[in-house]
């Protein structure tokens, strides 16, 4: 939410998300924006088209893309198609982490396909693993601006659970606005520390909380 409100200054917006989830993410959209969501389990995209209405309700144009986010996205760099002003990674909340979506390769991806004011948004949200330190080490060798966002839910809700997110940006000046600095401030790449996956050898284990 406190990125889309910064991209909110623009019209026509191109935003991608990895992890449809049921669409939650839709709700955001405006008229002249257009979502494009990877979801790599046709069960999931049924659920959400069926059983929810945040895609079909949406004032965006929704595009679901069924396969795996990494993969789609490395194929778009072979064709015309425009960069994202948002990049969502939303695919971390469950027990089985796709690493595949955090190495150093496939930040290179994301980067070759976001806009150069554009951020990517990473929902590392997780009661079991602590994803924070293995991509502030790839944002640190992708010299990558970084804002840690946690949101606590009031205590009387205890239904809700914390919600963790990183925003990501190749530019200080596309996170240093009051929308995503009242919650936190910005590190620069050579201040982050961490392992720096990549698709030879990343380890889950001293991830685990």
């Amino acid at each position: 939410g406190q990125a889309l409100s910064r991209t909110n200054q623009s019209s026509n917006r191109h935003i991608g998300v990895v992890g449809l989830g049921v669409g939650t993410l839709a709700a955001y959209g405006m008229s002249g924006d257009r979502i494009r969501f990877f979801e790599i389990d046709p069960h999931v995209v049924s659920v959400a088209k069926t059983h929810f209405s945040f895609l079909s309700r949406s004032d965006a144009m929704i595009d679901v893309v069924l396969g795996d986010g990494r993969l789609m996205l490395n194929q778009e760099t072979f064709t015309a198609a425009p960069k994202y002003d948002l990049l969502v990674l939303d695919a971390f909340s469950g027990d089985a982490v796709p690493i595949h979506l955090l190495t150093q390769e496939a930040f290179q991806i994301y980067l070759n396909r976001l806009s150069p004011d554009g951020i990517l948004a990473i929902n590392i949200s997780n009661r079991i693993i602590d994803l924070r330190r293995a991509i502030e080490g790839n944002a640190r060798q992708s010299r990558l601006y970084l804002s840690h966002i946690i949101h606590h839910p009031e205590s009387e809700d205890w239904w809700r659970f914390s919600s963790e997110w990183l925003l990501l940006a190749p530019r200080r000046e596309t996170l240093n606005t009051a929308s995503i600095t009242e919650w936190s401030g910005i590190a620069n790449p050579a201040d982050l520390d961490g392992p720096i996956w990549s698709d030879e050898f990343a380890s889950i284990l001293p991830m685990l909380r």
